[in-house]
């Protein structure tokens, strides 16, 4: 994600915080398992503060939000392709 951010060659750089809230996830959820399936794997078993997390989940989603914008604005200037076979 960030390498796609970086090849944007935006004037902003991917903001500190939404790095470390990915790291936090990643932390929280290596195996991509404990959050789909939590109570259904016995050798598994995560914890954490939902309240907290749903409130970094939240302000940093209007941040990404606020970057997303600002990305296409800038893009939205420029040739836009006829039809969608031009994007690949």
């Amino acid at each position: 994600m960030i390498g796609h951010y970086n090849a944007l060659e935006t004037d902003e750089p991917f903001r500190e915080s939404i790095k470390e809230l990915l790291l936090l996830l990643h932390e929280a959820d290596g195996t991509g398992t404990s959050f789909p399936y939590s109570g259904q794997m016995p050798d598994i078993q995560e914890t954490l503060d939902f309240l907290d997390l749903v409130a970094i989940l939240d302000t940093e989603f209007e941040l990404l939000g606020g970057m997303l914008d600002g990305i296409t604005e800038m893009y939205a200037a420029g040739p836009q392709p006829e039809n969608e076979s031009d994007w690949r």
